[in-house]
């Protein structure tokens, strides 16, 4: 048995604010926590996260969007989930796989997702090399960051972390299909440019169709990669 065997947790559909609040508190468990976690969920509607930081009332048209809008625990850009694979992966200070480094630890994870989605699906997958390669970056599907998971060379993947001196958590999203276009110029100010940007920066992974199937076998691959990686 691994010394350090992964926990897994399905959280099913709930609300944004339930999801977020489920993060924080493995955040604030990490003080305790042994084993890393790998915790998978979904949305019950159309969701808007944004970073600890970001102050979504200066992007968006609140009194119209249909989405439900959701502050996460983590950092970065705000993201719209409409049809994506979201999970988080919790990883203790004390396991002989943490890193201390921030964008180390960004690149092992992305690392082992990439290795996942290669199971799924075909294309050139890779982690983009550069910092920064959109102007855009309060805006996660604009804006490619250095270890963003991409496919021929566009977004399919976000990702943002919390650390504490116990440990991080790391939240994921990966692109199975993007939002509607129009959806999201009407739901934002300046939206055209901004949607504009995203077009030329990301991509779904797969097709509408696709969606459920895709899902599925991505979770199966995620798990196995995680353990492979993590039980130790």
């Amino acid at each position: 048995m691994p010394s350090y065997p992964l926990e897994i947790s399905n959280d099913g559909k709930r609300s944004a604010l339930w999801q977020m609040q489920r993060d924080q508190e493995l955040i604030d468990g990490l003080i305790s926590q042994e084993a890393p976690l790998l915790r998978l969920y979904e949305w019950e509607r159309p969701t808007i996260s944004y970073g600890h930081f970001i102050d979504p009332e200066k992007y968006l048209r609140k009194e119209s969007i249909p989405f439900e809008l959701v502050k996460r625990p983590t950092g970065g850009g705000m993201l719209f989930h409409v049809e994506d694979f979201v999970f988080s992966v919790v990883l203790p200070s004390s396991h002989p796989r943490y890193v201390k480094n921030v964008l180390e630890s960004y690149e092992f994870i992305n690392e082992i997702v990439l290795q996942s989605v290669l199971q799924v699906c075909g294309g050139l997958l890779s982690l983009e090399e550069n910092e920064m390669t959109g102007s855009l970056p309060e805006f996660c599907m604009a804006s490619p960051t250095k270890y963003d998971l991409l496919l021929n060379g566009y977004k399919i993947g976000g990702s943002a972390q919390r650390r504490t001196q116990h440990g991080f958590l790391h939240q994921g999203s990966i692109f199975l299909t993007l939002p509607p276009w129009q959806l999201l110029e009407e739901s934002l100010h300046d939206g055209v440019a901004i949607v504009s940007q995203m077009k030329k920066a990301s991509k779904g992974l797969c097709k509408q169709e696709e969606v459920e199937e895709v899902r599925k076998k991505l979770e199966v691959a995620l798990i196995t990669a995680f353990r492979e990686a993590l039980n130790i």
